[in-house]
């Protein structure tokens, strides 16, 4: 179990690192296939993306600009984000309006919601949340696949659940280190981090830093809000139950964000290794 959560962070890794600054979050294909090794994990998270957002941005500005991808295309440098598409107006100005249909093949990758409501996909319930004009603002995706009951954290696995989050944080950023940039891996400046961790007093302060700032990105303003921490808690929450009340204790003033201060203390750093 521990090879297989682990797998499902490297595969979650890969998938920020690739959209760094985009919300579109990816399947992590462990999760469905269980594949046995890294390489199978990231080959099959490229292959099998249940948002599909970028596929159907392109295909529906091309059908509603008549661009593709040129330096004429109005819609080009336009962010819509999750759930919409870029189009003109009769004076051919670019403006953001909700997807009309998300992919046939997108379907068989349920998501559940906060809400306890299962949507056929990730694409669909970001359509649905576009087009009901708020309803939904609140409203983010819990975790990867069809709703279900989630059994109870045991006092005993929740101590030491941060032990093991701690653990897989600084195994991720290892393995990343040592794929070239191009593959996924780090910067240069991250692998300078992660030597540097290899060094440190304690080898798991660096780590929870870099994947802090790996979450924190928008805005990156040292608060993690819930739909940030997307991509680290949807794939885990159907293998590891501790994972919502994990965050949850995290969160100690209850005000919906996780500080840098409480990320750090709830995973074991010190007040001086979370200013370092």
């Amino acid at each position: 179990m521990r090879t297989f959560l682990l797998l499902c962070l490297v595969a979650v890794a890969l998938a920020k690192k690739h959209h760094a600054g985009h919300k579109k979050a990816k399947v992590p294909e462990a999760v469905e296939e269980g594949v046995a090794d890294l390489a199978e994990a990231k080959d099959a998270l490229d292959k099998l993306t249940y948002t599909k957002e970028e596929q159907i941005l392109d295909a529906q500005e091309e059908k509603e600009t008549g661009y593709h991808n040129t330096v004429n295309n109005p819609c080009a440098d336009i962010d819509c984000g999750s759930g919409q598409v870029c189009a003109l107006d009769a004076s051919w100005n670019p403006f953001c309006k909700c997807l009309d249909i998300c992919p046939t093949e997108a379907a068989q990758y349920s998501v559940c919601s906060t809400q306890n409501i299962t949507y056929t996909s990730w694409c669909e319930f970001h359509r649905q949340k576009c087009s009901r004009h708020g309803e939904l603002a609140k409203v983010v995706v819990e975790y990867y696949g069809v709703c279900k009951e989630i059994t109870t954290c045991e006092d005993k696995e929740m101590e030491a659940f941060p032990e093991r989050m701690r653990e897989w944080f600084r195994e991720v950023m290892l393995e990343l280190s040592l794929r070239p940039i191009n593959e996924g891996g780090l910067s240069d400046d991250e692998v300078d981090e992660e030597r540097e961790a290899e060094r440190d007093p304690n080898p798991f302060m660096r780590p929870i830093h870099w994947n802090f700032r790996r979450l924190d990105t928008n805005p990156a303003d040292l608060y993690l809000t819930h739909e940030e921490l997307t991509s680290l808690r949807a794939p885990l929450m159907q293998l590891e139950h501790c994972t919502k009340p994990f965050f949850t204790q995290c969160d100690v003033n209850q005000d919906g964000m996780i500080s840098l201060e409480e990320w750090g203390l709830c995973l074991g750093l010190t007040r001086d290794e979370i200013q370092y």
